[in-house]
């Protein structure tokens, strides 16, 4: 059980300066992670890119993220992650939530899910 305490979160835009953290992240999650090309290439692109901060202990860190490819009148979903340790506390349906809440401020009536 993880008995790490979080304090406090915040989401942000992508930049690539959480992209060493990001990739710490995948890599720790999926046994076949996105490549550094991946993320450079969907930022390079435009893709929806947000970024969950957690504090703990008073330290700042990337504990999230999430990369969505915007269509005509739909949203392509394509990485979701929250760090292994963080697994289990809801924030994975958070940022769910916030995307869905985005596709609505923008006009999309479709959120798909890349498999």
């Amino acid at each position: 059980m993880n008995t790490t305490t979080l304090t406090r979160t915040r989401y942000v835009p992508w930049s690539d300066s959480w992209l060493d953290e990001v990739l710490a992240i995948e890599q720790s999650a999926y046994s076949h992670p996105w490549s550094i090309g991946n993320f450079k290439d969907s930022a390079k692109s435009g893709y929806h890119m947000v970024v969950l901060l957690g504090e703990d202990h008073g330290r700042e860190r990337v504990i999230g993220y999430l990369v969505a490819m915007e269509g005509v009148d739909e949203v392509h979903l394509l990485n979701i992650t929250v760090a292994p340790a963080w697994q289990g506390r809801g924030l994975a349906i958070a940022m769910l939530d916030r995307l869905v809440a985005h596709c609505g401020r923008v006009g999309m009536t479709q959120l798909w899910l890349e498999v």
